[in-house]
């Protein structure tokens, strides 16, 4: 969801965001739905074609998708730090 919030900032047509989010167009019908639907999205008419942009609402969203992906990137490399010294330890005591 966040792909398509990201590539409707500053509005755009359904052939790009479907090639982003690498959706078919039945599955993004269904984002876009629900992301209109919960108010993280609008989509206007121009020249009998519709335009998706991403609302204050989808900025904030985007945001917050952001801040928790760098959080669970951070957790993920203390992880395999953490395996790494827990590897080289048992290596030591195994000699």
């Amino acid at each position: 969801m966040a792909e398509i919030l990201k590539k409707a900032k500053g509005g755009t047509l359904k052939t790009p965001i479907t090639y982003k989010a690498n959706l078919n167009s039945a599955q993004l019908d269904e984002y876009l739905s629900l992301l209109i639907e919960i108010g993280l999205l609008k989509k206007t008419n121009n020249e009998e074609k519709a335009i998706y942009k991403t609302t204050t609402k989808g900025f904030h969203y985007i945001k917050s998708h952001e801040k928790l992906t760098a959080l669970m990137s951070g957790l993920t490399r203390i992880r395999m730090q953490t395996h790494k010294r827990k590897d080289a330890l048992k290596i030591l005591l195994e000699t």
